[in-house]
């Protein structure tokens, strides 16, 4: 398997894709990770800081989406899974975990994934969300995470173990059979403006 980072070309490709598509429905779009916004004596510290709240700084969406005309925007994350034997979906968990609380509260975020090989595109809300097949605590997260993982994914089974390889960092499955059914980022995103344009011309 693959190491998926922000380099990978098919993760750049699909980013690249998805943005232009957003500024053809007429959104503006801004990037901002951590590594390219923050001061760089900042980004330094957050490094090397495992505190829940320094993993946050560094795992927030990186991408922003904010419609020129209508009352809609949403931050999203875009996610490339790389294996030629699986079509299941990966995803790290913290930054999963952080969408889903923020979701509690209206905050909007999008997923939006590619499986190569298969040619599938998809995507799904958060507050929306597929049920996940495993949570996978590896060697590198604090004790608390399964607690806090179990509280906020409850249908997930928990599963203590490192991958063969990979960042060791933990993270969620997303099982085939759910993936298949997503739909796909273009019209679900077609969607979604279209009711929020509806919704503002009967208030006229």
């Amino acid at each position: 398997m693959t190491a998926i980072t922000v380099d990978f070309a098919a993760h750049t490709a699909l980013e690249s894709e998805f943005d232009a598509y957003l500024r053809s429905l007429g959104f503006l779009t801004f990037a901002a990770p951590y590594h390219e916004t923050m001061p760089p004596e900042i980004q330094r510290r957050l490094q090397f800081r495992d505190s829940y709240t320094s993993l946050y700084l560094r795992a927030r969406a990186d991408r922003v989406a904010v419609h020129e005309t209508l009352p809609l925007e949403f931050e999203w994350e875009v996610k490339t899974h790389d294996n030629s034997r699986y079509a299941d979906l990966c995803i790290e968990l913290l930054p999963f975990l952080h969408h889903i609380q923020k979701a509690n509260l209206g905050v909007r975020c999008l997923y939006v994934f590619r499986i190569p090989h298969t040619s599938f595109d998809g995507c799904f809300w958060v507050h929306r969300r597929p049920p996940v097949r495993e949570v996978w605590i590896t060697s590198r997260a604090g004790s608390s995470l399964a607690a806090k993982a179990a509280q906020l994914i409850p249908e997930a089974r928990i599963v203590q173990r490192d991958p063969r390889g990979g960042t060791k960092d933990p993270f969620v499955i997303i099982d085939k059979a759910q993936v298949s059914q997503q739909k796909n980022w273009r019209v679900a995103v077609q969607q979604v403006v279209t009711a929020t344009s509806d919704r503002v011309n009967a208030k006229r």
